[in-house]
């Protein structure tokens, strides 16, 4: 809800803030249908969540968390919630992926909690939830994950590191199973969303020493942006979003990312392993136009 007015409204008053609208007719280009749902219809599964199970999901995610800080049982249980409800909202409109305007929905008390931990459950199990309703970094992740056999992308807002000639991917959303929904389920944190000091998030610990691919897709311009590198570190500096992934970059062009950004927009969307050849040989496919971000 809310995508159309509140990024149209952006890009009119906000003259080279890198945020573009992306005709909705272009989300058909790989078969990819976009429906409008209100947030009063995500709310409406949300409170109809059995709560016994979303207090199963409350004890797992506390279990597995290395460490929970400033955020209470009751934020985190309705959490949970949230996330048993946008399951249910997948599954009554048969769909594979959701993204939600969170943070309007949320300052706006339109949003009954963060869908941030929910994302991150969908994602583990081989659904997709993202945020601030990015369409193309939707699009970008399932059709990468169908590039990379079932791996799942992480959506981030790439920031520069020149000390250490690398990019920090940086976003209060991750999946812990950078693998798929088979692979191993990396440690993580459960704390607040770092824009406010609200409601919960995840901070996921990418594995070290891994090769990446970054990629992000402009399907209005039919360009495929495309970077690769090694995780050499998790930041966990508290400044900026929760995970924080730092990638030393291939080549010596690391800032080669911001002239960039008011074609693909400021997200990136990051797979583990390198599939720049794999990447080459699809952008031929489908005609989109390769640049090299790195």
């Amino acid at each position: 809800e809310g995508w159309y007015p509140s990024i149209g409204r952006a890009v009119e008053g906000v003259k080279g803030s890198g945020l573009r609208l992306m005709p909705r007719k272009d989300a058909a280009t790989f078969g990819i249908q976009v429906e409008c749902v209100k947030f009063e219809e995500v709310n409406a599964n949300c409170r109809a969540a059995d709560p016994q199970e979303a207090r199963k999901v409350l004890e797992s995610w506390k279990s597995k968390a290395s460490r929970i800080e400033y955020v209470e049982d009751e934020t985190i249980l309705g959490c949970a919630k949230m996330y048993i409800g946008m399951r249910e909202t997948l599954k009554q409109h048969g769909a594979k992926a959701i993204t939600i305007n969170c943070l309007g929905g949320c300052y706006s008390r339109k949003l009954d909690a963060y869908p941030c931990l929910g994302f991150m459950q969908l994602q583990d199990e081989g659904l997709m939830g993202t945020c601030e309703t990015d369409i193309e970094s939707v699009m970008t992740m399932l059709l990468f994950r169908a590039l990379t056999k079932g791996r799942m992308g992480y959506i981030s807002d790439p920031c520069i590191d020149a000390p250490r000639r690398s990019i920090i991917f940086a976003h209060c959303v991750s999946t812990r199973r950078f693998f798929g929904p088979q692979g191993p389920e990396e440690p993580y944190e459960i704390l607040t969303h770092c824009a406010d000091r609200e409601g919960a998030s995840s901070r996921a610990f990418a594995p070290v020493g891994y090769p990446v691919t970054t990629v992000k897709l402009n399907v209005t311009a039919r360009k495929l942006a495309v970077q690769c590198g090694i995780i050499t570190a998790n930041d966990r500096d508290d400044r900026g979003c929760r995970t924080k992934m730092v990638v030393e970059v291939r080549g010596d062009n690391y800032e080669n990312i911001y002239p960039h950004w008011q074609t693909f927009g400021w997200h990136r969307v990051t797979f583990i392993g390198d599939f720049a050849k794999d990447v080459e040989k699809l952008a031929e496919k489908i005609g989109f136009s390769l640049v090299y971000e790195g």
